[in-house]
């Protein structure tokens, strides 16, 4: 049983979820493992394939999941993503449309798993789906599992202006975990920093130059505008997702 569970394919690192592709594992997912294999910094994780989280319905694989989960990621707390398929496209993003759930213990993993899937068919996803006729339908979840890493400071960044398409590029940020600044609440500080060779148009915390590069570097690998999810925390910067710029695409 020991040797099954370490090979289970449920279960898939990084560098296997970057060859099953976005298809299996999702955008998300897909972006997040190929950062991990080409050096940048991201939270641990496990990646369930697309519908690989229909096993935590059933109490005897799902209690064999979870002891896959704790042995290969043992974590205190642990945050659940959707990766579902086709969202985070290079046309339309789905952001917000589905679930993440933070802090999540060991004992609530199947919980939160299960939560994040069933945002498949939440109403955020539907209204989204009714603003655009010609939006792909989506049917199949996969799931990111990472590490919670509470942060110093966390924020976005839009390798150029989300909604000008101007070559500058806006970081936002604050203290504390990124949860409020993604969503859109409470405050939130704007840094610029110039497209042409990163230097800062204002006064920041030096730190925020560390960050524009690796935007930049995040673009590059992507060969697109991109909208990074990133933390800062003990002189180490993580970027969480990254994701192209849709806003200029989408009416």
């Amino acid at each position: 049983m020991e040797q099954k569970l370490n090979h289970d394919p449920i279960l898939v690192p990084y560098r296997e979820a970057e060859k099953l592709g976005p298809e299996m594992v999702g955008a998300k997912a897909f972006s997040v493992a190929k950062m991990d294999q080409n050096g940048i910094l991201v939270p641990e994780g496990l990646v369930l394939p697309k519908s690989a989280w229909k096993n935590f319905q059933r109490p005897e694989r799902s209690r064999a999941l979870l002891a896959g989960i704790e042995r290969r990621l043992p974590k205190e707390r642990y945050i659940v993503r959707s990766s579902a398929i086709g969202e985070d496209s290079g046309t339309f993003s789905w952001a917000g449309c589905f679930d993440t759930i933070a802090e999540v213990d060991p004992d609530h993993m199947a919980e939160a798993i299960l939560q994040c899937a069933a945002s498949l068919k939440g109403k955020r996803a539907a209204a989204y789906a009714s603003l655009h006729s010609d939006l792909p339908v989506i049917r199949e979840m996969a799931i990111l599992i990472q590490e919670y890493l509470p942060a110093q400071f966390s924020g976005v960044g839009f390798s150029v202006n989300p909604v000008t398409g101007r070559q500058e590029m806006i970081i936002e940020y604050q203290q504390g975990k990124s949860g409020s600044v993604v969503s859109g609440e409470g405050f939130s500080s704007v840094a610029l920093f110039s497209a042409r060779d990163l230097s800062p148009q204002g006064e920041y915390p030096a730190w925020l130059t560390s960050v524009a590069h690796m935007i930049r570097r995040v673009e590059r690998l992507f060969g697109a505008a991109v909208d990074v999810e990133w933390l800062w925390k003990h002189e180490r910067l993580y970027i969480l997702q990254a994701r192209p710029i849709t806003t200029l695409q989408e009416e």
